[in-house]
């Protein structure tokens, strides 16, 4: 995940509009979908032109969260960009 200035400003957005966390999608395994949570406001102490990744365990999956376990206070990186992003 690059932070760019672009969204670092959505992030602010959603950030007013009430959610805490990021998600992003790992991969699938089976029938589960495997996701990331960062931060909003980790994300935007970070200054622009870094980059974020998560680094996963040797198992694949083990660790990981599910998309089941998005709540009402996080947001999809692509649904971000898609609400925001207009």
């Amino acid at each position: 995940m690059r932070i760019t200035e672009r969204f670092k400003g959505l992030l602010r957005m959603a950030k007013d509009a009430g959610y805490v966390n990021v998600y992003s999608v790992l991969g699938s395994c089976m029938t589960t979908t495997y996701c990331h949570f960062y931060r909003i406001d980790e994300l935007l102490e970070m200054p622009p032109g870094t980059s974020y990744t998560f680094m996963r365990h040797n198992n694949r999956w083990r660790g990981c969260a599910n998309t089941r376990m998005v709540g009402n206070k996080d947001i999809g990186y692509t649904e971000l960009f898609r609400t925001f992003g207009k």
